[in-house]
């Protein structure tokens, strides 16, 4: 987890070994495949910001939760304005750009980065909710059980997963309150996140139908019910989102040129990029581009190529 400050500045890292949970516990510990959703931890932390001060930033890839213990913060995440305060849980999803302020400091907040294919992303209105407690206490038990652990041995992974789980449960029902026994954990939705996750790690190349069906072992039909099962939309919608936002990003977190973001996000011309971008975000890349970090706040590090460039992770 990085955080850039206002003008580059690099406030707190931290780099913790992935949980994950072996392969051969899980049926044992849980018979039911979908009663396990989260297929590893990446990391979790507890993270001061002791002044307050503006930041942009990008979420880290796969899920990202954040429960606030102190402090006041205004940030604008998705295009939509979220007021902070203590016992708030914000729940990111796959690399989104993130600006805001610190109001009140210290800004204190427990962070939980997770992969877990099969539980889809809430929707833009539902990600900030009032953490319940068994949440905030679970989560604080997770902190606690990661801190403490000395290696990443079965009996720690089981631990950590579990008291994750136990987070989830509470927090599901409040992000997809409208969907019946729960989100969408059916195999079918399964099949779309686990496409998703692979258009997301090759957004330059040129996506069909036909290669996502093929890819989901499904026909053309069938993987067009398993994208609106998991995310409400077609796959052409859906995608389109998916490229618009991770151009978005790069446009707002990068130094690349417009020519390099459109490549990189998997349109062929600019112009067709400036199109979507207009239409879905009613702003064309240039003014994007403009909004984004200034000179002064790019000198963050950053590292890989330009058809897959790093970002500063919030």
């Amino acid at each position: 987890m990085i955080f850039f400050a206002k003008g580059g500045q690099k406030c707190r890292s931290s780099c913790q070994v992935s949980c994950l949970l072996p392969r051969s516990v899980v049926p044992s510990l849980f018979p039911n495949a979908l009663a396990a959703p989260v297929e590893s931890i990446l990391f979790v932390d507890e993270i001061t910001r002791a002044e307050p001060a503006s930041f942009r930033s990008a979420s880290t890839p796969g899920h990202l939760l954040h429960l606030v213990e102190s402090g006041r913060v205004h940030q604008r995440a998705e295009g939509r304005l979220e007021k902070l305060k203590p016992g708030d849980l914000v729940w990111y999803h796959q690399g989104e750009p993130v600006e805001g302020v610190i109001l009140e400091a210290p800004w204190r907040f427990v962070t939980v980065g997770f992969l877990a294919p099969r539980i889809p992303p809430p929707p833009d209105d539902r990600r900030l909710v009032r953490a319940p407690e068994s949440a905030k206490r679970a989560l604080r038990a997770l902190l606690k059980a990661w801190r403490e652990g000395t290696e990443s041995s079965a009996g720690r992974a089981i631990h950590c997963v579990g008291l994750l789980h136990e987070a989830l449960r509470a927090v599901l029902p409040l992000v997809h309150p409208a969907r019946s026994g729960g989100p969408a954990l059916s195999a079918m939705s399964s099949r779309w996140w686990t496409v998703e996750k692979y258009v997301r790690q090759n957004f330059e190349r040129p996506t069909t139908l036909a290669d996502l069906a093929r890819r989901a072992g499904l026909s053309e039909r069938g993987i067009a019910r398993a994208c609106h099962a998991a995310t409400g939309m077609s796959p052409r919608r859906r995608l389109k989102v998916v490229r618009l936002n991770h151009a978005r990003n790069l446009l707002q977190l990068t130094d690349l040129s417009i020519t390099e973001v459109a490549m990189a996000a998997g349109y062929g011309r600019v112009q067709e990029l400036s199109r979507d971008m207009r239409k879905y975000h009613g702003v064309a890349p240039r003014e994007l581009r403009a909004r984004g970090l200034g000179p002064r706040d790019r000198h963050a590090p950053q590292s890989g190529s330009a058809s897959c460039p790093a970002r500063p992770r919030l």
